[in-house]
């Protein structure tokens, strides 16, 4: 729920989960990859779905905490903000 709480922004139209297992839909596969490149730069480790490209992979380990995850969100949007179009 925190995740889903945390992960606003006009980019993304979609949160789907089954757990900690999490798609972020953006609707948008190069901005997925220019996005990805921006988390890695910042220290984190996501990926997309090789059956769905438009989605960012969140699959975090089942010990995260709270303090984790609000971080790892932080990061999240601010790579959205960094490759915003021009």
């Amino acid at each position: 729920r925190l995740f889903r709480r945390l992960l606003v922004h006009p980019a993304i139209r979609d949160v789907r989960s089954a757990g900690l297992w999490m798609a972020v839909d953006l609707d948008d596969a190069e901005r997925v990859q220019r996005v990805i490149q921006q988390c890695l730069r910042l220290g984190v480790i996501t990926d997309w779905f090789l059956f769905n490209d438009r989605c960012l992979r969140i699959a975090p380990p089942l010990t995260i905490s709270e303090a984790e995850i609000q971080e790892a969100c932080a990061l999240i949007l601010e790579a959205l903000q960094k490759t915003e179009p021009a």
